[in-house]
C-alpha cells in the first residue's frame, strides 16, 4: 500500500509545478492528456511509462479547486494512517464537492475495497471509468476486485483492458496468466 501514497505524493507535487496542465471534466477531452495515453502506449521502457503514468495521473488528480485538494490529501493521510472511516469521510465531501474530479471517485472506491464493501466499490470504479474511460487504475483495481470474488473471467477482461491503456503494468499481465489457469479449468 505504500506505493499508492508515494505515487499521489509525486502526482501532488508534479501538479503543484504544472498550472497548465487543466483539470475539471473538460480535462478528459485536452489533446494533453490524450497525447499522454498515446505516448504510454507507445513507451519503450518502464522508466518512461513511468514518467508518463505520473504526468497521466497528475492531470487526473487535480480537481482545479483548492479546497477539494486539501481534502483529497488530507483523505491520504487518513488512509496511509489506517483511518478508513475518517479517509471515507473526507472522500465523500471530495465526490460531493466535486462530481466531475476522477480521483476523488477513484480514492474512494479504494476505501470500499479495503473495508470489503466490494459493491460500493464496483460503483464508484465505474464512475472512473465514466469520466475517464483509459483509467487504467481503476480497471486494475476492478481486476482485483473481481479475483477476490472468485470471478476470474471478469478479472481477465479488465486487466486486459488495462493492459491496452498500458501495456507496462507488470503485475497486470502476471495477474492474467494466473488466471489464464483458474479459467482454464471452469467449464464453458
Amino acid at each position: 500500500m505504500p506505493k499508492i501514497f508515494l505515487a499521489f505524493a509525486l502526482i501532488f507535487g508534479f501538479m503543484s509545478g504544472c498550472s497548465d496542465v487543466g483539470s475539471g471534466p473538460e480535462a478528459t477531452a485536452r489533446p494533453d492528456l490524450d497525447s499522454l495515453f498515446n505516448r504510454l502506449r507507445a513507451a519503450h521502457s518502464a522508466e518512461e511509462a513511468e514518467t508518463i503514468e505520473v504526468a497521466i495521473l497528475g492531470v487526473l488528480a487535480d480537481s482545479g479547486q483548492d479546497e477539494v485538494d486539501t481534502m483529497t490529501v488530507d483523505g491520504l493521510h487518513a488512509l496511509n494512517d489506517g483511518d478508513l472511516d475518517q479517509a471515507l469521510r473526507l472522500f465523500n465531501q471530495v465526490v460531493h464537492r466535486a462530481p466531475a474530479f476522477v480521483e476523488g471517485w477513484n480514492l474512494r472506491a479504494t476505501v470500499h475495497w479495503m473495508r470489503d464493501d466490494y459493491t460500493r466499490a464496483i460503483q464508484d470504479l465505474r464512475h472512473v471509468l465514466t469520466l475517464e474511460p483509459r483509467h487504467f487504475g481503476a480497471m486494475t483495481l476492478l481486476g482485483r476486485i473481481f479475483t477476490e470474488m472468485k470471478q476470474p473471467k471478469a478479472a481477465m477482461m479488465m486487466l486486459e483492458h488495462a493492459l491496452q491503456i498500458n501495456p507496462h503494468l507488470d503485475s497486470a499481465r502476471r495477474q492474467i496468466e494466473l488466471l489464464r489457469d483458474q479459467v482454464a479449468g471452469l467449464p464453458v
